[in-house]
């Protein structure tokens, strides 16, 4: 520019003219130039703009998903805690539970030893008891002999109190008469000898004698 402004002087007005134009062509190139440059720059603005934008979405997506990690690391951290405390607790109860059935089979053995002792008992008492049954029954079925026994010789002591009781009474029927045969007999004597002592009649001899023996 310095050696156009130096040469203009010398230069006629066409020349100048065309000089100027140059120049103003120049100067337009340059303003496209200038323009272009300018518009890349605000595109490169905007663009720098919206990137600016996506990073700090993204940053402002990483910080949440980064709280969201750390909470979901806090919580998986507590959940481990509680699941080692579980595992602690159930591992305590597993323990329990055996020792319980350690326990409990132990109790159950001695129990089947127990057992089978009593059942030794048991079965010497059961043997006790079938041998008093069967003792109880021998006696019972002696006991059943002896009473048919002792009901038949009361039949027959039944049947010989009242055979005697028969007897009895057919002697003391016989005793009776007896006894009337004799009173008769004494009468007639007393009669004989009152017939001797005062002399009776031949008639009234024979009516006490008749009269005897109605009676």
């Amino acid at each position: 520019g310095d050696v156009g402004r130096g040469a203009t002087p010398q230069l006629g007005a066409e020349a100048t003219i065309r000089y100027l134009k140059a120049k103003l062509a120049v100067a337009d190139e340059e303003l496209s130039e200038a323009q272009e440059a300018h518009k890349g720059s605000a595109d490169r603005a905007k663009e720098l703009e919206r990137r600016n934008r996506e990073l700090e979405e993204t940053s402002v997506r990483a910080a949440k998903a980064s709280d969201a990690h750390r909470l979901k690391a806090e919580k998986l951290k507590q959940e481990a805690s509680d699941k080692r405390k579980l595992a602690e607790g159930l591992e305590r109860q597993l323990a329990a539970a055996i020792k319980d059935k350690e326990g409990t089979e132990r109790a159950q053995r001695e129990r089947e030893q127990q057992g089978g002792a009593k059942d030794v008992r048991l079965n010497r008492a059961l043997e006790e008891i079938e041998k008093y049954k069967r003792m109880v029954g021998e006696s019972q079925s002696k006991a059943n002999d002896t009473n048919d026994q002792t009901r038949r010789q009361l039949d027959a002591a039944l049947a010989d109190k009242k055979r005697l009781a028969k007897q009895k009474a057919e002697l003391l029927a016989g005793f009776k008469k007896q006894m009337r045969l004799i009173d008769i007999l004494k009468r007639q004597i007393i009669h004989l000898q009152a017939a001797k002592t005062l002399a009776l009649t031949e008639q009234d001899f024979t009516k006490a004698l008749e009269f005897g023996e109605q009676v």
